[in-house]
C-alpha cells in the first residue's frame, strides 16, 4: 500500500500553480496601473466644472498660469499635474486638458503618458476617448474607451 503523493503528482501540482502564478500576476500589474490612471481621469473630471464656469463667465478658457486658481488641484500621488491648450479668446472654440502622470514611482507601462479631455461645444459635452493623450486604451478607465 502506497501513501502520499508520486514526484509526478507534486510536478504536475506546481507547474499548475505556476501557470496560475504568472496570469495573477499579469492581471495584477494591469489592475494596479489602471488604478494608477484613473487618479488622472478623477483630477480632470474634478477640473471640469470651474473650467467651464470661468468660460461661461468671461467668455474665454482659462490659460495654464490660471488654472490652478481656478481649480485648485492639479497633481496628485501619480499625476505630475494639469495643463490646457491656453487661453481661447472664444468659450466655443476647442479646449483641451491633460493630466501627464509622473515618470517614476508608477506602474512602468503608464508612466509619463498622458490622458486628455477635450470639448468642442463650450464645455457641454467632454470626451477623453480615442486618440487623446497616449495612454494606451486597455488601461485607460472605463469612461474613456
Amino acid at each position: 500500500m502506497q501513501k502520499g503523493f508520486t514526484l509526478i503528482e507534486l510536478m504536475i501540482v506546481v507547474a499548475i500553480v505556476g501557470i496560475l502564478a504568472s496570469i495573477a500576476i499579469s492581471s495584477y500589474r494591469n489592475y494596479i496601473a489602471r488604478s494608477q490612471a484613473s487618479e488622472a481621469y478623477g483630477l480632470l473630471e474634478a477640473a471640469k466644472t470651474p473650467v467651464t464656469e470661468f468660460a461661461s463667465e468671461s467668455g474665454t478658457w482659462p490659460s495654464d498660469t490660471s488654472l490652478s486658481t481656478i481649480v485648485g488641484t492639479l497633481n496628485g500621488r501619480y499625476v505630475v499635474g494639469i495643463t490646457s491648450n491656453g487661453g481661447a479668446t472664444d468659450a466655443s472654440n476647442t479646449y483641451t486638458l491633460t493630466a501627464q502622470l509622473a515618470a517614476s514611482g508608477i506602474s512602468r507601462s503608464i508612466a509619463s503618458e498622458t490622458i486628455q479631455l477635450q470639448t468642442a461645444d463650450g464645455g457641454k459635452n467632454w470626451d477623453c476617448g480615442g486618440t487623446l493623450g497616449t495612454l494606451r486604451s486597455a488601461l485607460r478607465p472605463a469612461a474613456c474607451r
